[in-house]
């Protein structure tokens, strides 16, 4: 092979090996960093399914789902208190529309199910790439699992108890489990002020 040959393909490679650099290193990405990376795949898989099942309805909650992915605060109670707000803030919009109860109760397992199986995509994109073996991501997905459990059964007793005696303390849980988070603008549940 000629010398002038060699040197063109080094060149290259050299040229291609600081493209790689440089887009390696766009996003902030970094080999420690698996476990904050696999808690967003774990809230854009939820979301994806959460926005197919119920939320297509709506632009809000996706705008909204916009602006919280952009604050790239990926741990397990914040991305399952979006979740829940997204869940939260589309069923009281029914029950403000006059939604009976049995429309309510299926969107809501609806909901449910859109969620598991994000999480279940979620964790087969995981395992895939490898990441599931970290500890911390495994353990990540288990409490963010159990974060949202908690939620869509406090979600539920408010929703669905036929007693008007619900616990203000109940209330006020519920209330910051899935209060919206772009507050500039809105009260607590999301309305304009």
């Amino acid at each position: 092979m000629s010398n002038y040959a060699t040197q063109q393909r080094n060149q290259s490679a050299s040229a291609d090996s600081s493209v790689s650099q440089k887009s390696w290193g766009a996003d902030g990405y970094s080999p420690s960093s698996s476990s904050y990376r696999a808690m967003g795949l774990v809230q854009q898989s939820v979301t994806a399914r959460l926005s197919a099942s119920i939320e297509g309805r709506t632009s809000t909650t996706a705008e909204q789902a916009n602006t919280q992915e952009s604050k790239n605060d990926f741990s397990p109670e914040r991305v399952a208190q979006r979740i829940l707000s997204h869940v939260g803030n589309y069923m009281e919009k029914l029950q403000q529309d006059g939604a009976s109860d049995d429309r309510l109760s299926t969107v809501f397992a609806s909901a449910k199910e859109a969620v598991q199986q994000g999480m279940d995509d979620a964790k087969e994109k995981l395992e895939a790439l490898g990441w599931l073996a970290n500890g911390g991501v495994q353990q990540g997905i288990d409490q963010t699992q159990s974060l949202l459990d908690e939620g869509f059964d406090s979600l539920e007793s408010v929703l669905f108890d036929t007693n008007e005696q619900v616990t203000s303390a109940l209330e006020a849980s519920l209330s910051q489990s899935y209060r919206r988070e772009d507050d500039e603008g809105h009260d607590s549940r999301g309305r304009c002020r």
